[in-house]
């Protein structure tokens, strides 16, 4: 199983994600959710190749859904990098970017 290392987006994004549900409900549920949301990024190490390739997001990048989030990840051959983690509501091409 590849390590997986987060980008500094992708850690902004968790965060952002804590944030927002923090706010809106506690911050028990927001630290229930990533939890559960890093489970999920697990998965994505025991079967990389799972996800489909969304070439027109950018090359090579693989996507895995978790509930309503969008986790975007790259295969490296020593490593995993999940490069960003977007609401499905949001315009995605135009979101992985910022």
């Amino acid at each position: 199983m590849l390590p997986i290392l987060r980008s500094e987006r992708a850690k902004s994004d968790i965060l952002d994600i804590w944030l927002y549900i923090a706010e809106r409900e506690n911050p028990e549920i927001a630290d229930r959710f990533l939890a559960k949301l890093y489970l999920a990024i697990e998965r994505i190490a025991t079967f990389p190749q799972a996800g489909p390739v969304c070439s027109h997001i950018y090359p090579d990048i693989r996507r895995s859904i978790y509930g309503s989030y969008l986790i975007y990840y790259l295969v490296h051959s020593d490593h995993i990098e999940i490069a960003r983690i977007l609401h499905g509501s949001r315009d995605q091409m135009i979101d992985y970017h910022k």
